[in-house]
């Protein structure tokens, strides 16, 4: 049968108008596929791309002014976009819908290097301030923080970092701001605890504000919690918005315990014509 089978393309490919016409379609094809891997990377943000700014800009209110990080489009390690980059911003709130109440609670020192604590794993992190803070573990030293992680290897893209605050009612936030309009769908969420001596419940809550009030989606489940050595937690479900540029997506971590409370997170946003 194989031998039919070869023989016969054998003698199609022998015919050169039909090899043309072929090769033509196959070159239509190419730059249509082309085009769409274009769009599609276009429209891609993934946590591993996340790069932090040692300088930084920051705004007096909860809009999209400020930032402490940004993010180009793209798949990781492979092939990224700064044409449409996205920036992050980063603060600590009370809020249950992870708003920011508070400009004086914006990550405002940036830290080179590793963490002082090494079990942390760090490359560059952002914490709250230079200065001591008064009632603050370690007076504010080191603690929340928001950076990415030093890589195994060379060919490893590094980790989102996030440890939370020592009060359980205060979350540690990234704020994406959305770069365009568009249906922004949130995948590939997941939260994990990679040292052992982490103890309590860890939440990471994903949700979108516009103008500084959250948008709400109709029972979808939009958080996830690890409670158990070195344990890994997917959300499962899609998340999405309706969202205008300036518009912001958030990801809140809080924890019951503060013990080495330090998280790996990983998220993908993609972005639809509206």
């Amino acid at each position: 049968m194989l031998a039919f089978v070869l023989r016969d393309v054998g003698a199609f490919l022998q015919l050169p108008e039909e090899l043309a016409k072929l090769s033509l379609t196959c070159k239509q094809h190419k730059a249509l596929l082309q085009f769409m891997l274009h769009v599609l990377r276009d429209n891609v943000w993934c946590s591993s791309n996340v790069r932090l700014d040692p300088k930084g800009s920051f705004g007096c209110s909860s809009s999209s002014e400020g930032w402490q990080a940004w993010c180009p489009t793209g798949i990781p390690m492979k092939s990224t976009n700064f044409a449409n980059k996205a920036y992050l911003r980063m603060y600590e709130t009370r809020s249950n819908e992870l708003v920011l109440e508070n400009k004086d609670l914006q990550f405002s020192a940036f830290h080179e290097g590793e963490h002082y604590e090494p079990f942390n794993k760090l490359h560059g992190y952002w914490t709250l301030s230079e200065a001591p803070m008064l009632g603050r573990y370690q007076s504010g030293h080191g603690y929340p923080y928001i950076g990415l992680s030093a890589t195994a290897s060379a060919n490893t893209p590094p980790e989102l970092c996030m440890h939370s605050s020592e009060f359980p009612n205060m979350k540690t936030v990234l704020a994406f701001h959305c770069p365009a309009n568009g249906v922004y769908m949130i995948s590939n969420v997941s939260l994990r605890f990679f040292d052992k001596r982490t103890r309590g419940a860890v939440t990471l809550q994903v949700g979108a504000l516009k103008s500084g009030r959250a948008v709400h989606t109709d029972n979808l489940h939009r958080a996830i919690t690890v409670s158990l050595k070195l344990e890994e937690v997917h959300l499962h479900n899609l998340v999405s918005f309706q969202l205008e540029g300036g518009d912001q997506i958030v990801f809140g971590v809080s924890s019951t315990d503060f013990c080495c409370a330090a998280m790996r997170v990983s998220w993908k946003i993609r972005r639809g014509v509206s």
